[in-house]
């Protein structure tokens, strides 16, 4: 997807000895809303752009995600 002011990446090999095996980031500088096609894995979602929970705030496992306008995401692989 070409969409400008969006930047994702993603962390694998439990960088630092993290126990997350792969951290998805996701950042969205628009002012609406944007679908993102991702790799369908057993995420779990930690920052949806209003709440962060180490714990999880939800579990997503679709190849798509949608992120909200003006905000950031952070996944991990389950």
């Amino acid at each position: 997807v070409k969409e400008p002011a969006l930047v994702a990446y993603t962390i694998s090999g439990n960088a630092n000895g993290d126990s997350w095996r792969r951290i998805l980031v996701i950042y969205n500088g628009n002012r609406h809303n944007v679908t993102l096609d991702i790799p369908q894995e057993n995420w779990v979602v930690v920052a949806n752009g209003e709440e962060i929970d180490l714990h999880g705030i939800f579990k997503h496992n679709k190849a798509y995600i949608s992120v909200p306008a003006s905000s950031a995401m952070i996944l991990y692989a389950d």
